[in-house]
């Protein structure tokens, strides 16, 4: 998921007559690579974060159980909006809150009027104008709930040692929808298929040796060797399976290290080549 721009008014201390605007797309940004929001305490950083998921998730980490999105609107100003616009997989979305707490002449209203809608700007089309319903389909979007978004992406205040101390399963849950830990899996679970496969065949094997009156001693000692040599094939698959488990573990590390997979994958290739002769043999 890349954030590409965000549109705020009227958020926290943030007072403005037009939206404030920020644009990642800009040259100063592509360029720059690395850059950071700096600013005195209650210049409104914070409120940028907050614009982000107020206008994916209508929430913002800092809000108190007794308070409402409303008492986030600027002192004496009439509406707030957040827009957010991201890329993910090659689709562009924007994301959209506001809310209006003033009537025209001033007035507080008793409901605040607030709006959501999640658009495509890819096709043009609108996915989503209810607030559960944009919640909803932007954790459809980007595979991650209003809590996995503020630890994986936004890093909110007091958040990240909230992510050190989840626990194993709630940190392997979104570390695998992060980094794409779920290759891993698949590899495994397609190793384990091949083990039990031919465990399945070597057992067959056995099953024919012992049947003396159908084979010749010749054959029964080549069958035996055969047996053999899909006994080390297996070993050969089963210590894959541990070089994979381990590369699992060492993912969550070291993240940058993800194309090292292709190794075991290639290596992998060559016993399951290995594997299919001995078994045409075998026949």
């Amino acid at each position: 998921m890349r954030i590409q721009k965000i549109l705020l008014q009227n958020i926290n201390s943030l007072r403005s007559p037009k939206p404030i605007k920020i644009d990642f797309t800009a040259d100063r940004f592509k360029k720059a690579g690395l850059f950071v929001i700096t600013g005195a305490t209650g210049s409104g950083k914070s409120t940028i974060l907050d614009a982000i998921t107020l206008a994916l998730y209508h929430k913002i980490p800092r809000l108190t159980t007794n308070s409402s999105l409303s008492d986030i609107v600027n002192y004496n100003s009439a509406t707030a909006l957040a827009i957010v616009e991201f890329e993910i997989r090659g689709e562009i979305y924007e994301a959209t809150w506001s809310m209006r707490v003033l009537t025209a002449r001033g007035r507080k209203l008793k409901n605040p009027k607030e709006s959501v809608r999640l658009k495509s700007l890819s096709s043009g089309k609108i996915l989503a104008e209810k607030k559960r319903d944009v919640a909803n389909k932007v954790e459809e979007i980007t595979s991650l709930n209003y809590q996995q978004f503020l630890r994986a992406v936004l890093l909110a205040q007091g958040e990240f040692s909230a992510f050190l101390l989840a626990s194993p399963k709630e940190k392997s849950s979104l570390l695998e929808q992060i980094t794409g830990e779920d290759i891993y899996k698949k590899i495994g679970i397609k190793l384990k298929d091949k083990i039990s496969a031919q465990n399945q065949v070597v057992e067959a094997i056995r099953a024919t040796i012992n049947s003396e009156d159908l084979l010749t001693d010749d054959t029964r000692v080549e069958l035996f060797k055969r047996v053999q040599e899909i006994d080390i094939c297996l070993n050969d698959l089963e210590k894959s399976q541990k070089r994979v488990d381990t590369l699992k573990s060492l993912k969550f590390k070291y993240a940058s290290q993800l194309n090292s997979i292709d190794d075991s994958i290639e290596y992998i290739k060559t016993i399951d080549s290995r594997l299919c002769r001995a078994i045409e043999k075998a026949k």
